[in-house]
């Protein structure tokens, strides 16, 4: 395994490090690289997220999730009932649409998630492959779509300060409620389209301001 320029391997590990999946990280082997450091490790209180096993009546099917972040970038959330998960698709071939599963190097099996998150935030462009996101300055909140058991819940998202996580409440100010299991988070610009294209199916359009 190479040591990445940056980082020390561990924590941060990789060969390919230009790639959405030739990057890893071992949590044990962070650990004890914060300890080496003298970093304090205790464990913060991170009350930011509420789960129950079922979604709220009356929402929109959303069983396949287009991310479309540009002409050569696009991944897909397809909704298996079985697992009651997403599971992850990538592009192999845009010019002839072919998409593939992702699936995890150790085991072969296709990544899932119980629940996908779309944030809608505030991009500062410095060029066009530099800029920043504003997470912290969101006291108000921001557009939050949740897709769980193959459907859409609007809501909002809001941070405190920068000392405290990311919460979601639904569009009535109550906890936007996760299925209990794994996440995946895309944090999208306020400018990004998401729209629901035929039934059952939704496009996320990336674009900044």
């Amino acid at each position: 395994i190479d040591t990445t320029e940056d980082h020390p391997c561990p924590p941060i590990c990789g060969v390919d490090t230009h790639s959405q999946d030739g990057v890893f990280t071992d949590s044990a082997k962070i650990t004890e690289y914060i300890e080496k450091l003298g970093i304090d490790n205790s464990r913060p209180i991170l009350n930011w997220i509420a789960f129950k096993n079922t979604p709220p009546e009356g929402l929109f099917a959303a069983e396949n999730v287009g991310v479309q972040f540009s002409k050569i970038c696009r991944g897909e959330w397809r909704y298996d009932a079985k697992s009651q998960s997403y599971l992850r698709w990538i592009e192999q071939d845009l010019n002839i649409n072919l998409m593939v599963p992702l699936v995890d190097k150790n085991t072969g099996e296709t990544l899932l998630f119980r629940n996908v998150i779309i944030l809608f935030a505030d991009y500062i462009i410095y060029t066009p492959t530099l800029y920043d996101i504003e997470i912290w300055n969101n006291k108000e909140g921001k557009r939050a779509a949740l897709f769980r058991d193959g459907f859409i819940q609007e809501g909002i998202w809001k941070v405190c300060d920068d000392k405290h996580p990311i919460q979601l409440f639904d569009t009535a100010d109550n906890p936007l409620y996760l299925k209990p299991g794994n996440t995946w988070i895309i944090i999208a610009s306020t400018q990004t389209t998401l729209d629901s294209v035929v039934d059952g199916k939704w496009e996320m359009k990336f674009a900044l301001p």
